[in-house]
């Protein structure tokens, strides 16, 4: 009889054990699959002779729209001619 008492309290909280194992690692893999990353990156740069540069991107990332919202933003420093 002692046993079947023990069996009926350590069910139910391995039962809860169980679930609260298997919803943290539900929850850690879906928030690792959510990071935004560059998935492919490659840049096309062509310089003519005359100065003008032309650059064709072309990028394939994951943005959740948390820090990836409307593209990636290019600053080009340009110099003077010496």
């Amino acid at each position: 009889m002692f046993n079947t008492n023990v069996k009926s309290i350590i069910q139910p909280e391995m039962k809860k054990t169980l679930f609260l194992a298997t919803t943290t690692l539900f929850i850690t893999v879906t928030f690792a699959q959510q990071q935004e990353r560059i998935i492919r990156f490659h840049s096309d740069i062509k310089i003519e002779t005359d100065g003008r540069i032309e650059v064709a991107e072309h990028i394939r990332v994951y943005a959740g729209g948390n820090e990836i919202r409307r593209g990636i933003i290019r600053e080009l420093l340009l110099l003077p001619r010496v």
